[in-house]
C-alpha cells in the first residue's frame, strides 16, 4: 500500500530523468514530466551525483554537460574529452558517464560512435584525461556501455561495438584488461551483492560471468530477439534481470529472468510502437515498477513488466536515471509519519509513538555506521513487530499499519547489503 493513500502521510516519490532530444524530469514517478535541458543535442547518458541531486551530468552527441542547479543551467565540460574521430567525417559522442560514489569529484566518461575511448576527471568534470591503456580495438575505441563495481569504485567494465573488445580495470582506469567475451556490446550491469557477477548484452544476446570476467557463458535460453540494447537488475531480488530488445523490423520487447539468466521469458505482450528499448531502470523502493526508454518515449510498468503504459511521449529516449533514494531519507520520512500519528486523542499516544521512533532512530544510527546494515534490518524488524501489535490492539487501523509497514519494507530494500 502506498503511504500516499493514508491521510496525513507524506509520500517519497521516485524522481526519474530521461534523455533524448533534451533532458526530461519527473518528480512524481512518471506521472508528469518537465523539460530541464534543451539545446544539448541528443542525450545518450545521464548520471546524478549521489551526494547532491542538483548535480547532474549529461553525455550527448555534441559533448558532455553538467548542471549544478537541478537542470536550470547546463554548462559544457569538454576540456580534455576528444570528440573528433580518427575516421573523418565521423564525430563521436559521450555515450556513458559514471560517478564514483565514494568521491563524487571523480567521474568517468566514455565516448562512442567512432569514439576515442574513456576519459577520467578528478575535479567534477572541469578537466579530463584519456585512460585507454590496454583497450583493444580493430577499428576505433567505440564504447557503448560502462559500469562500476558497487563494492569497489576502482573496478569498471566497458563494452562497445565496431571491434572494441570488452575490458575491465581494477585501478580506476590506469590499465585495462581485455575480457574473453563477445566483442560487441550495448549494455552491461553488475550484480549489486555478488559483484563478481556481470552481464553484458549486445547484438549476439547476453553473456554472463560469475568470476569477475575471467570466464563467460552465453545465456540466451528463451530470448527470441538477440539484439539486446539495455539491461537492468532488480536490487531487491538480484537474480531478476530485465533485458530490452528491438530492431528495425521487430517491435521492442522487454524480456525477464528470475533465475539469473537460465531462462528468459516475456512477462507481457510487447510494447506497441516501440522499435527499440534503449534503456531500462528499476525503482529501488518499489521494484515491481520498471521504466523503459524507447523509440516512442518512456514506458512504465507497475507489475514487473506484465503490462506497460506510456509515461512520456517523447520519441528517441536513449537513457534513464533515477535519483537515489537513501535509507536515511526514507527513515526520516517514516519517523515524521509516526510523529504525525501521535496526539493526546490518538490514534497513538505520545508514549507509543516514542517507542516506535526509538526503533527507527536506532535503525538510522545503524545505517549511518558503515557495516551495520544487519543491525539496521533487525531494528526495522522490531519496529514492524511493534506495528503489528498496535494494529491487533486497535491503536492503529489496518490501513495505517499497512502504510507504515510498506515504507519500512521499502527501507529494508534500500539498505545496501554488506
Amino acid at each position: 500500500m502506498n503511504v500516499s493513500t493514508v491521510p496525513g502521510f507524506r509520500t517519497v516519490p521516485t524522481t526519474v530523468y530521461a534523455g533524448g532530444a533534451g533532458v526530461f524530469k519527473s518528480a512524481d514517478g512518471g506521472v508528469t514530466w518537465t523539460t530541464i535541458g534543451s539545446g544539448l543535442g541528443c542525450v545518450l547518458s545521464l548520471a546524478i551525483d549521489p551526494t547532491d541531486p542538483t548535480i547532474i551530468y549529461a553525455g550527448t552527441d555534441v559533448g558532455a554537460f553538467k548542471t549544478t542547479d537541478g537542470g536550470g543551467h547546463w554548462n559544457p565540460i569538454d576540456n580534455g574529452i576528444v570528440l573528433v574521430s580518427g575516421n573523418p567525417p565521423w564525430h563521436s559522442a559521450v555515450t556513458a558517464i559514471v560517478i564514483d560514489p565514494t568521491n563524487p569529484a571523480t567521474v568517468y566518461a566514455a565516448t562512442g560512435r567512432w569514439g576515442n575511448g574513456v576519459f577520467k576527471s578528478t575535479n567534477g568534470g572541469a578537466s579530463w584525461t584519456a585512460i585507454n591503456n590496454g583497450l583493444v580495438t580493430n577499428a576505433n575505441l567505440d564504447v557503448r556501455a560502462m559500469v562500476m563495481d558497487p563494492s569497489d569504485p576502482n573496478t569498471l567494465y566497458v563494452t562497445g561495438v565496431t571491434g572494441l573488445l570488452s575490458a575491465k580495470t581494477i585501478d580506476g582506469g590506469a590499465t585495462w584488461t581485455t575480457l574473453p567475451v563477445m566483442a560487441f556490446g550495448y549494455a552491461a550491469v553488475v550484480h549489486p551483492v555478488q559483484t563478481s557477477t556481470v552481464y553484458i548484452a549486445g547484438p549476439s544476446g547476453i553473456s554472463k560471468t560469475v568470476d569477475g570476467g575471467a570466464t563467460w557463458s552465453q545465456i540466451v535460453n528463451g530470448l527470441t530477439n538477440m539484439f539486446v540494447f539495455s539491461l537492468a537488475i532488480d536490487p531487491s531480488a538480484p537474480e531478476t534481470v530485465y533485458a530490452g530488445t528491438g530492431g528495425n523490423v521487430v517491435p521492442g520487447v522487454v524480456f525477464k529472468t528470475t533465475d539469473g539468466g537460465a531462462i528468459w521469458f516475456e512477462p507481457g505482450g510487447g510494447m506497441a510502437g516501440s522499435e527499440i528499448v534503449f534503456a531500462l531502470a528499476v525503482d529501488r523502493a518499489n521494484p515491481a515498477t520498471i521504466y523503459a526508454g524507447s523509440s516512442q518515449g518512456v514506458l512504465k510498468s507497475t507489475n514487473g513488466g506484465v503490462s506497460w503504459n506510456t509515461s512520456l511521449a517523447a520519441p528517441g529516449i536513449q537513457t534513464l536515471a533515477m535519483q537515489h533514494v537513501t535509507a536515511q531519507a526514507l527513515l526520516q520520512d517514516l519517523i515524521g509519519d509516526v510523529h504525525r500519528l501521535a496526539s493526546a486523542t490518538g490514534p497513538l499516544s505520545f508514549r507509543q509513538a516514542n517507542a516506535l521512533v526509538q526503533k527507527l532512530q536506532k535503525a538510522l544510527n545503524a545505517v549511518n555506521q558503515k557495516g551495520n546494515a544487519k543491525l539496521a534490518r533487525g531494528d526495522l524488524g522490531a519496529f514492524l513487530k511493534q506495528v503489528r501489535a498496535l494494529v491487533q490492539s486497535g491503536h492503529l487501523t489496518a490501513a495505517q499499519g499497512a502504510a507504515l509497514t510498506a515504507l519500512a519494507q521499502a527501507i529494508m530494500r534500500s539498505i545496501p547489503r554488506n
